[in-house]
């Protein structure tokens, strides 16, 4: 491997996991997850705040407004430009195409799928391109206005393209333990540290 192309490898691995924030708190996940491997279960999903106590609870509002688990019920797709924007702080990242999808149950279940998206970047001169295809599972929990997400197995792969070769990297799990949450009608928006990721309901 040579030098532009191990350096585009490292780039392609943190890239991987920015969408909506991904972390590796306390060392967990830090590696990576292979694609198929258990990433981590529901008793791990972080928490945002504890709850009141029941004499404190005031009448629940409305899910839309508050941006509730009811609100988020469905199936939303991201918006590439706000996955441009973070990536581009790492290098000179051209565009992003194809397509990532988020399905939330109402049980609290979370499916992430990847449909041919691709980064396309240029390297010490270099065109590169890293694509992600495949489906993660995981959960989430919604507190308030705040979500909490974190995947259980990735299923998703790797594959980055440059010099006329190719190579997989690991899929890393979305971590995320707390983002600020809104839910409106189609509209929806997950504002974490390093921007807001607009998603729109299919």
């Amino acid at each position: 491997m040579n030098g532009a192309t191990s350096r585009l490898a490292v780039v392609g691995a943190v890239i991987a996991a920015t969408l909506l924030g991904a972390c590796a708190d306390d060392g967990r996940n830090a590696g990576g997850v292979a694609a198929g491997t258990e990433a981590a279960d529901s008793s791990s999903l972080p928490t945002t705040a504890p709850a009141p106590a029941p004499e404190e609870t005031a009448e629940a509002p409305d899910a839309v407004s508050a941006g509730g688990a009811d609100c988020l019920v469905g199936t939303w797709r991201a918006d590439n430009e706000f996955l441009l924007s973070m990536i581009r702080k790492l290098g000179d990242v051209r565009e992003v195409t194809g397509e990532v999808t988020l399905t939330f149950g109402a049980d609290g279940s979370m499916v992430t799928r990847y449909d041919g998206w691709t980064i396309s970047a240029v390297v010490e001169g270099m065109s590169s391109t890293l694509q992600r295809n495949g489906t993660d599972e995981g959960v989430f929990r919604v507190e308030g206005q705040n979500i909490s997400i974190a995947d259980r197995k990735v299923g998703s792969t790797l594959t980055m393209k440059a010099a006329g070769g190719s190579m997989s990297l690991p899929a890393t799990p979305i971590e995320q333990p707390s983002a600020a949450l809104t839910c409106a009608g189609d509209t929806a928006t997950v504002t974490t540290p390093d921007g807001t990721l607009r998603l729109t309901r299919r």
